[in-house]
């Protein structure tokens, strides 16, 4: 899809999806598909979605810890 690779997404490496609407997975087709905390720290791609600024806040400071210097993020508000 040419928005995720316009947002540089890199479908070879996996994608931290946190929060995802279930009507949007189907864009993430070709990716492989994170969606709960794993070990890796940080995450070499991430995106999280968020339905207020409280949900980001929360969601923010539980994936701290994810995301790194060279970490591509994303937030979908």
């Amino acid at each position: 899809m040419k928005l995720l690779k316009k947002l540089r997404l890199n479908p070879d490496k996996p994608l931290r999806l946190n929060n995802v609407p279930d009507n949007c997975i189907d864009y993430f087709a070709g990716y492989t598909i994170k969606q709960k905390p794993g070990k890796e720290k940080p995450v070499g791609q991430l995106m999280l979605f968020a339905k207020s600024g409280d949900e980001l806040n929360s969601y923010l400071i539980k994936l701290a810890d994810y995301i790194g210097h060279d970490t591509l993020f994303w937030i979908c508000y």
